[in-house]
């Protein structure tokens, strides 16, 4: 923290959109790690002091940032939080503690729900500019196109930006994630753990984290010496299917390859997996076989066919 409060004093000092001498020098200047000047820049970034162009370097941001530079931290009253959908998936935790901090120091928290419309998200992020929205949580909307100049016009006005789950390749601010392939790898090693010899996975249709969870279980089977399978590999096409993991469970369990085991995406694709295994369980009335289902973040389930 030391060596953020010295580069926001050196900040003071400079006129906006000067670039910042490199990582190496600024290294030098303050004798200490590299790392520690990269953590410090990109916080900055997220706080609106500076912002990064593409292989051009850090620059010093707008008016607002050399003036807030001076405004006390109780002064920031207003948050906004974006994310898809405040009823699923992680996100009414996500709230719940993002409002708990808020209340602690006396802020107010603007919420909005983008249904993962990028349509919406640039609504949404156009009303936060025009509201001069003091910080922002997001969760970026993953369906269209985003509006980069949008995030652009946040920086210059120094709105502090928090990414929250993924980020958004050309606009540097500091991100919170989970470890989605660990998640992932950990979740179908204990698949295999268990006996599992076939093992599906039935994801969110194909964007960053579905990807990385991919990468987790690929990863697993590929240290246990299983070989990939893709006829046991589901994206499903739509985010708005009316029964997440339902259809793509029983397209699976009926498609004659059989998995012993299957990886869901998450809780929403684990209970649509859960109600297509037991449905199976009603209709089979010969043979025996136990199907085990893993969900990323939460816990295994077993179900019996008979």
């Amino acid at each position: 923290m030391e060596v953020k409060h010295k580069l926001i004093e050196q900040i003071k000092l400079l006129e906006p959109h000067v670039r910042l001498p490199s990582r190496n020098a600024l290294a030098k200047q303050y004798n200490a790690a590299r790392t520690t000047i990269e953590r410090s820049i990109s916080e900055l970034i997220g706080e609106g002091y500076l912002y990064a162009k593409d292989g051009s370097g850090t620059y010093v941001s707008g008016e607002r940032a050399a003036s807030a530079a001076h405004m006390p931290r109780s002064a920031f009253r207003s948050v906004g939080l974006i994310i898809p959908d405040i009823r699923h998936d992680t996100y009414p935790g996500i709230l719940r503690g993002v409002e708990d901090i808020m209340n602690r120091h006396d802020i107010n928290l603007v919420i909005c729900n983008t249904d993962n419309q990028t349509e919406k998200q640039a609504g949404y992020l156009n009303k936060m500019i025009d509201l001069g929205i003091h910080g922002l949580i997001i969760v970026p909307a993953i369906i269209g196109h985003t509006d980069l100049n949008l995030f652009g016009k946040l920086r210059d006005a120094g709105t502090p930006i928090v990414f929250c789950n993924r980020g958004i390749e050309g606009v540097e601010a500091p991100k919170v994630v989970s470890n989605n392939f660990y998640g992932a790898y950990a979740a179908v090693k204990h698949l295999i753990g268990n006996g599992c010899k076939n093992i599906a996975y039935i994801s969110r249709p194909a964007y960053s984290t579905s990807y990385e969870r991919y990468q987790g279980y690929t990863s697993a089977l590929a240290e246990a010496g299983m070989n990939l399978d893709d006829r046991l590999v589901l994206f499903e096409p739509t985010f708005d299917t009316e029964r997440p993991g339902y259809d793509s469970a029983t397209q699976l369990l009926e498609s004659g390859v059989t998995p012993d085991g299957i990886f869901c995406f998450n809780d929403g694709i684990a209970k649509g997996g859960l109600r297509s295994a037991w449905r199976e369980r009603v209709d089979r009335r010969q043979g025996r076989s136990r199907r085990w289902l893993r969900q990323y973040g939460g816990f295994a389930r077993a179900c019996r066919s008979s």
